[in-house]
């Protein structure tokens, strides 16, 4: 074994969706057309799932609308991040919309116990 990585070419990634938009319910669907992509993703609260503040902490939960990998059939679409505080950075996605909600309140705890606080105020 020579211990050489194998890369990827553009080639073999063809076959990869990259985009993506939601139904009503919240399902992944994918999309060909970057400009029917881009038109769905232009309509305002497509892409906002969760929000919290905790003091001057920002908690965000949105469809990325784009998948980061090769992870067919089941990409990690949705993604919380953490904006300010001792989590500041902290990120995780997720593969489905219900993921991502209970993941957004897993998070959104993990920044109120950081900040020694017992209340967030929703936005």
């Amino acid at each position: 074994m020579s211990g050489k990585k194998s890369v990827k070419t553009l080639e073999d990634n063809l076959d990869i969706r990259v985009f993506w938009k939601t139904d009503d319910a919240g399902n992944p669907i994918p999309v060909d057309d970057i400009e029917e992509w881009a038109l769905w993703w232009g309509q305002p609260g497509v892409k906002k799932v969760a929000e919290d503040f905790v003091g001057g902490v920002h908690v965000s939960t949105v469809f990325l609308g784009m998948s980061y990998g090769d992870r067919e059939p089941n990409p990690d679409l949705w993604e919380t991040m953490v904006f300010g505080g001792k989590l500041h950075g902290t990120q995780k996605r997720y593969s489905s919309l219900q993921a991502a909600m209970e993941g957004h309140g897993v998070m959104l705890r993990r920044v109120m116990a950081a900040a020694g606080c017992a209340g967030a105020v929703k936005k």
